[in-house]
C-alpha cells in the first residue's frame, strides 16, 4: 500500500459450514472492476444457521507487508446492489456515501478484524492464532471495506477521530497521501467516487488504499489482496 512500491499483504479466509461449501456472489464491469454488486451469498446455509470463518495459515507465506496499516472489516448488506438499512430506510451506496459509510462500520461484524500491512512490520498483522474463529449468520450477505492506515487506531479509534473532525462530515475524502478513509466494495461510498475493489484471478481480489482524489493513486490494487477459499466441514 501507499505511494511506494512494496510487497502485497495477503491473506486467505476459509468460510465453511457443515453441508456444502459457502457460495459467493460477485460481479465485474468491462474493465474488471468490482464496482457495483459485490456481495458474499451465506443463503445456501439458511437463516438461522451459523457459518464458520476462519484466516488460514496460507497467510503466512504470501507476504506480510505494505506502506500502510490497513484495517479490514466485514458488514452485512441486504442485497447485492450493497444497500444497508438506515432504520426502516434502504439506503444504497451512493445515496448518502457519509451515513452509508458511518452506518456500516458502525454495524461491522464484531469480531471481524484484519489488520494488514503495519507499515512495514509484519509483527502488528493479524495472525490466524489472532483472528480464531469467526461466526456469521446464515442466510445472510455481508461485503468488506478496507481502512486505509486505521490499523494503529482500530474501528473505535476510527469512529471517534471521524466524529471529531470540524467539517462533520463522516469518512470524507483524503487531504493527503496517508489520511485514514474507509473504502468499500461499492463505488458509490467512496468519497473520491473510484471503484477501490479489482478481481485478481479467481476468487481473488485486491484493494487500491490510495486515495483517487489527490492525483496519486497508483491504481495497483495490491494493498490487501484476498484470496478467499471455500470448503466443508
Amino acid at each position: 500500500g501507499g505511494i511506494d512500491t512494496s510487497p502485497e499483504q495477503t491473506f486467505s479466509i476459509n468460510v465453511t459450514r457443515p453441508d456444502n461449501p459457502v457460495e459467493v456472489d460477485f460481479e465485474e464491469n468491462a474493465e474488471g472492476l468490482i464496482d457495483t454488486v459485490f456481495a458474499y451469498n451465506t443463503t445456501p446455509a439458511g437463516q438461522g444457521s451459523q457459518i464458520t470463518t476462519r484466516l488460514t495459515d496460507d497467510v503466512l507465506a504470501l507476504g506480510v507487508e505494505a506502506v500502510f496499516d490497513n484495517l479490514t472489516g466485514l458488514y452485512e448488506v441486504v442485497n447485492r446492489n450493497g444497500a444497508i438499512l438506515d432504520g426502516d430506510i434502504v439506503l444504497l451506496p451512493s445515496d448518502n456515501p457519509s451515513r452509508y459509510a458511518e452506518l456500516a462500520i458502525a454495524n461491522r461484524v464484531s469480531a471481524f478484524s484484519i489488520r494488514s500491512g503495519s507499515s512495514g512490520d509484519p509483527t502488528r498483522n493479524t495472525t490466524v492464532e489472532q483472528f480464531g474463529d469467526v461466526l456469521l449468520a446464515g442466510g445472510k450477505l455481508y461485503a468488506p471495506f478496507v481502512i486505509a492506515n486505521a490499523g494503529a487506531l482500530g474501528f473505535e479509534g476510527f469512529i471517534a477521530a471521524e466524529n471529531a473532525e470540524s467539517d462533520g462530515v463522516f469518512n470524507d475524502a483524503a487531504n493527503f497521501g496517508s489520511d485514514l478513509v474507509a473504502y468499500f466494495a461499492f463505488s458509490g461510498a467512496n468519497p473520491d467516487g473510484v471503484a477501490h475493489l479489482q478481481a485478481r484471478g479467481n476468487n481473488i481480489f485486491g484493494f487500491e488504499d490510495l486515495p483517487a482524489n489527490l492525483g496519486i493513486s497508483d491504481n495497483d490494487f495490491n494493498d490487501a489482496i484476498f484470496a478467499f477459499s471455500f470448503a466443508a466441514i
